[in-house]
């Protein structure tokens, strides 16, 4: 399967946001001391709910990141040259 550029922009716009709303409702979990979530916390069900979402939509993320590192690095470097500009 081949994309196109800017398709693989929106999908990588769409998982980087996922992961990061997700990411946001993991660290609103009430924490010990030492920074792990409550052992109770993490055998609800809620939690193991947004956790495996979590862990299916960043391995996603991880696949399109590596799937635009093997097809897009020009347009990748072009890219990230002009939003530094």
């Amino acid at each position: 399967m081949f994309l196109k550029f800017e398709k693989f922009l929106e999908l990588k716009k769409e998982a980087d946001q996922k992961v990061d709303d997700l990411s946001k409702k993991l660290q609103s979990f009430s924490r010990e001391a030492n920074g792990m979530v409550k052992q109770e916390i993490r055998n609800s069900r809620e939690f193991k709910i947004i956790k495996s979402d979590f862990d299916f939509h960043f391995k996603r993320l991880r696949q399109i990141n590596e799937y635009g590192n093997q097809f897009f690095k020009k347009e990748l470097r072009i890219e990230r040259g002009n939003r530094f500009k």
